[in-house]
C-alpha cells in the first residue's frame, strides 16, 4: 500500500528567530544517535553564508514500518534554507546498530520544501544514517555555468594504446557526443565565501572504467590542488532521484573535471556489497561536489603511522598508476592533506598516503587536527577509495579531533576529501583530553571477533533488554515455540548476558517457595486435562467464582485452596501498590508492539528466515557477536 501522506513540516520551524542553527526536526520513526545510545544527540542543521550543513547521525526505532520502495521523509529543515532544486547525496547506512557500514549507502535527498527524504531497496532496510557531510548551497543567485566537454567518449583501450589507422583514429575522434547537460539542472557553481559548491546533472550515459573529460571550471574558480571524489549517477527509468552508483570524479587545478566509472556495486539479501563487471549507467549528478579557493593547514600522519614512501622512488607507469583512480603522477607531493576554515566551516581537502607498509590499526588515529578545527560530536564520512573493490571508504573524526578509519585501510592511502563540519566553540575544546590519545575510544569493534561491552548489550533496546528480566524460563521456551511455528525453523534468541528468571530444570516458572512447586506438581496434570491450564500464574488471573468451579472440579483440598486464595490476595494488594497510571490496552498494545520490532532488529529475524530458505540454519553474521565465541587452546596462553 502507498504511504500515507506527509503532513508536513510543523509551524514551530517557522515561527524560530534564526536559522543560523537548529535541531533537524525529526519523524516519530527516527532518533538520534551517537553510535552508542539512542536519542543522546539529535541532528542538528547550520545555515553558514550562504550554505547548509546536516551534522549528526539518527536511528529508526520502528525499522519494520520503513516501506522500500517509497520517497521516505525522515525529517524537515528550515524552509528558510531549502535549496531553491532537490539535491541527492550518499548517507553512509549500518543495517545494524553493532555492525559497520560496509560501503553501505542510502540516497538522500532534500527537498525545495524542506523535507529530507531517502529512498532504499528491500536489500538495504537502514537502521543506522549518517547525515554528516550534507552540504549544499541555498542561495536563489543564477549560478555560474560549466562548460562541458562536447565530443565522444572513448573505452579503455583506445586511450592506453596507439590506434591501428588513421580511419579508427577518425572513428574515435568524430563519434557522437556522449555527456549533455540536463536542460531541467543544467551544471553550475556558487561561490560561498572561499568555498565553491557544484550542483546540476547530465543526461543519461554510460561510464566505463576508463577516464573521461566531463568539463572545465571558470578561471578564477579553480581549486588549489588535486581533488579526488565520489560522485553520484542517478537512477534514470524513476521520476523519484535516487543514487544509484558512486563514479570517480577528479577536479584539478587547472580546471579540468574527469570522471571514471568502474565495477556496479550492488547489495545483497545479507547486506553485504558486491561487485558485478558491468558499466554504470545514470545521470551524473555534481550535487555534493565542492573545493577551497585558500590554502590551508597541513595535515600531517599520526605518530603510529609508518611512513615508507619517504626515501623511496616512485615507480613510474606501473601497472598501479595505469588503473589507479586518475592518481597524479609520481611528481606530484606525497601528502596534500590540508584543513581549511571559514568562519566555524571546517574543510578538509586531499589525501594522507604512508606507502604500502604495515597497516595502521583501525582503532589508532591516522592524523589529528589542529586545536580550533575540532567537531562538535563524532563525525562520520564516506571519502574515496582506493580501487573497484573499496570505492568508499569511512573516516571518522572524533570529537578530539582525531582522524581513524573505524572499518581499516590497507593500500597506505586516505582520501579526506568531502569532509566537512561545524566546529565547536573554543570554550568546549579548551580542556577537552581524551583518556587516552593513541586510542579511539569508540567501544564498537568492526570486522572482529571478540565480544566487545557494547555488542553483548541490549543498549538502544532497553525496552527488549527488560522484558527479559521480567521473563521465566517456561515463558521464554513458550515465545521461542511459537516464533518457531509461525517460521518453520526454530528462531535464535541468544539473550546473554541478561539472564531469565528461574532454573532451566529445576524451577522453570520462577515458583519460588517450596509450597508453590509442591501445588503445581500436585494439580498441573488434572489443570491441563480439564481446563487447559498449563501455567501456574495463570491461577492467579482468573476470577474468584472461576476458581472456585476449578477448585471443585479436580477436587482441590481445603487448605491447598485457602492457601491459593491467600497467595492472591497478596499478590493484588502488592500490584495495586506497584500499578502505575495509564497501563490501558492501548498503552499495552504500544508497549507489546514496540518490543516485538526491538526483537526482529536485534535477532535479525529477516536474515535468519532468508537462510532458512537457503536451508542455511546457522546464525547469521549480523547476530555472530551475540553467540560466546569457542577459544582455541593458543587463547588461553
Amino acid at each position: 500500500h502507498r504511504p500515507a501522506r506527509d503532513p508536513g513540516p510543523r509551524s514551530a520551524i517557522g515561527e524560530m528567530a534564526s536559522p543560523q542553527q537548529q535541531a533537524l526536526q525529526l519523524k516519530p520513526e527516527w532518533a538520534g544517535f551517537d553510535l552508542v545510545r539512542v536519542g543522546a544527540l539529535v541532528p542538528v542543521t547550520y545555515w553558514r553564508n550562504g550554505m547548509l550543513l546536516i551534522s549528526g547521525c539518527i536511528t529508526t526505532v520502528n525499522p519494520m514500518k520503513n516501506q522500500a520502495g517509497w520517497d521516505l521523509t525522515i525529517g524537515y529543515v528550515d524552509p528558510r534554507c531549502a535549496p531553491p532544486r532537490e539535491i541527492t547525496m550518499l548517507a553512509p547506512t549500518a543495517m545494524s546498530r553493532y555492525e559497520g557500514i560496509c560501503q553501505c549507502g542510502t540516497s538522500m535527498t532534500l527537498k525545495p520544501d524542506a523535507k529530507l527524504t531517502i529512498y532504499f531497496n528491500k536489500n538495504t532496510n537502514p537502521m543506522v544514517l549518517h547525515l554528516s557531510g550534507f552540504c549544499c548551497a541555498s542561495v536563489r543567485d543564477e549560478p555560474i555555468p560549466i562548460q562541458i566537454a562536447q565530443y565522444g567518449k572513448r573505452d579503455w583501450f583506445s586511450q592506453t594504446s596507439k590506434p591501428k589507422s588513421d580511419a579508427m583514429k577518425v572513428q574515435m575522434t568524430e563519434g557522437p557526443a556522449m555527456l549533455e547537460p540536463n536542460e531541467n539542472a543544467p551544471p553550475g557553481l556558487h561561490r560561498c565565501g572561499d568555498i565553491v559548491l557544484l550542483h546540476g546533472e547530465l543526461k543519461d550515459a554510460t561510464f566505463a572504467p576508463s577516464s573521461q573529460h566531463v568539463g572545465t571550471l571558470p578561471e578564477g574558480l579553480r581549486p588549489r590542488r588535486e581533488l579526488r571524489w565520489l560522485a553520484a549517477l542517478l537512477r534514470t527509468e524513476d521520476q523519484v532521484r535516487v543514487y544509484e552508483h558512486s563514479v570517480a570524479v577528479t577536479l584539478r587545478p587547472d580546471g579540468s573535471i574527469s570522471v571514471q566509472g568502474g565495477k556496479v556495486h550492488i547489495v545483497d539479501s545479507k547486506g553485504q556489497t558486491r561487485t558485478v563487471q558491468q558499466n554504470k549507467r545514470g545521470k551524473f549528478c555534481f550535487d555534493g561536489i565542492r573545493f577551497s579557493l585558500v590554502d590551508g593547514i597541513p595535515i600531517e600522519l599520526s605518530r603510529h603511522v609508518i611512513d615508507t614512501r619517504k626515501g623511496a622512488k616512485a615507480t613510474q607507469h606501473s601497472a598501479r598508476d595505469k588503473l589507479s583512480y586518475l592518481v597524479s603522477d609520481a611528481s606530484a607531493p606525497d601528502r596534500t592533506a590540508v584543513c581549511v576554515r571559514q568562519g566555524d566551516v571546517v574543510m578538509l581537502e586531499g589525501y594522507l598516503a604512508w606507502g604500502i607498509g604495515r597497516p595502521p590499526h583501525a582503532k589508532q588515529p591516522i592524523a589529528s587536527l589542529p586545536e580550533g578545527c575540532w567537531p562538535r560530536r563524532r563525525e562520520v564520512f564516506f571519502t574515496r577509495g582506493g580501487s573497484d573493490l573499496q570505492e568508499r571508504r569511512r573516516v571518522d573524526i572524533d570529537q578530539f579531533g582525531r582522524i581513524f578509519c573505524p572499518e581499516g585501510v590497507s593500500d597506505g592511502r586516505v582520501e579526506l576529501t568531502s569532509i566537512i563540519f561545524v566546529a565547536a566553540e573554543p570554550s568546549a575544546t579548551a580542556n577537552l583530553k581524551p583518556k587516552d590519545p593513541d586510542w579511539d575510544e569508540l567501544r564498537l569493534q568492526y570486522n572482529n571477533t571478540d565480544i566487545s561491552v557494547v555488542s553483548a548489550s541490549f543498549d538502544g533496546r532497553e525496552l527488549l533488554e527488560q522484558f527479559i528480566r521480567r521473563s521465566n524460563v517456561f515463558e521464554w521456551d513458550l515465545i521461542g515455540y511459537d516464533f518457531a511455528r509461525h517460521a518453520q525453523r526454530k528462531m535464535l534468541l541468544p539473550h546473554d548476558p541478561v539472564p531469565l528468571r528461574g532454573h532451566p530444570k529445576q524451577d522453570p516458572m520462577d515458583l519460588g517457595s517450596d509450597r508453590n512447586k509442591h501445588l503445581w506438581s500436585s494439580y498441573s496434570k488434572l489443570l491441563t486435562d480439564n481446563f487447559g491450564i498449563n501455567y501456574f500464574y495463570t491461577l492467579l488471573h482468573v476470577s474468584d467464582p472461576m476458581l472456585d468451579r476449578i477448585a471443585t472440579k479436580i477436587n482441590m483440598r481445603q487448605e491447598d485452596k485457602r492457601y491459593l486464595v491467600e497467595l492472591r490476595q497478596r499478590e493484588r494488594h502488592r500490584s495495586a501498590a506497584q500499578r502505575q497510571p495509564g497501563l490501558t490496552f492501548r498503552a499495552l498494545e504500544a508497549l507489546a508492539s514496540e518490543i516485538s520490532d526491538q526483537m526482529f532488529e536485534h535477532w535479525d529475524f529477516k536474515a535468519q528466515l532468508q537462510g532458512a530458505l537457503e536451508n542455511n540454519l546457522s546464525p547469521p553474521a549480523t547476530i555472530e557477536h551475540l553467540f560466546p565465541q569457542r577459544k582455541s587452546g593458543q587463547d588461553y596462553y
